[in-house]
C-alpha cells in the first residue's frame, strides 16, 4: 500500500478515482469536492454564518466502556448559536464508513451528523 506525504498528494489517484486536493486553510483532502466543501465552510465563517470549523477532529467509539474504534468525520462545525454538527463529505459511502456512522449517531445523540456532497457545493 503506498503512503501518502506532502509530495505524493495530489500526483497519485486513489481506488474511487479522486484526486487529492489542497484547501485555501491549507488542509489537504482527499478529494477535489471535499477541499471545496472546506473552501465553502471558510467563507461561511468568514460571513459569520457559522462560528468556526475543526478538520478531522477525533471521536472515540465507545460502548459499555470499551472503546471499539476511533472515528474522524471531515468538519466538525461550530454553530453561532453554540450548538455543535458534524459534516462529512462523501462520494462513495463505503460499509465501514456507514457503521461508523450508526455507532457515532448512537453514541453522540446530541450532535447532528450531516452527510454533504457535490450538490451541497453550489
Amino acid at each position: 500500500m503506498k503512503r501518502f506525504t506532502k509530495r505524493t498528494w495530489g500526483k497519485t489517484n486513489n481506488k474511487y478515482g479522486a484526486k487529492s486536493t489542497r484547501c485555501e486553510s491549507d488542509h489537504y483532502h482527499p478529494s477535489m469536492g471535499e477541499a471545496a466543501y472546506c473552501n465553502k465552510l471558510l467563507l461561511m465563517k468568514k460571513g459569520k454564518a457559522i462560528k468556526e470549523y475543526e478538520y478531522e477532529k477525533r471521536y472515540a467509539l465507545e460502548v459499555n466502556g470499551k472503546t471499539i474504534g476511533h472515528h474522524k468525520p471531515d468538519f466538525t462545525v461550530h454553530n453561532t448559536d453554540g450548538s455543535i454538527s458534524v459534516h462529512e463529505f462523501k462520494g462513495v459511502m463505503t460499509r465501514d464508513w456507514m457503521l461508523r456512522k450508526k455507532l457515532f449517531e448512537a453514541i453522540y445523540t446530541d450532535i447532528p451528523y450531516r452527510v454533504v456532497g457535490n450538490k451541497d457545493l453550489i
